[in-house]
């Protein structure tokens, strides 16, 4: 077990560093979603009025 726990710690700063940018992608992309879902929206409001 013991020789593991070098790897474990670099896989845990990996994983962190890897969530952080993928957290930010995540935020991008949902807003983009979210816009794009508010527009569809607004349209259909439109016809339906």
């Amino acid at each position: 077990m013991p020789k593991s726990s070098p790897n474990v710690f670099t896989l845990c700063g990996f994983t962190a560093a890897n969530e952080r940018e993928g957290f930010r992608e995540i935020r991008k992309h949902s807003t983009v979603q979210c816009k794009k879902i508010t527009n569809i929206a607004r349209q259909k409001h439109q016809t339906i009025n």
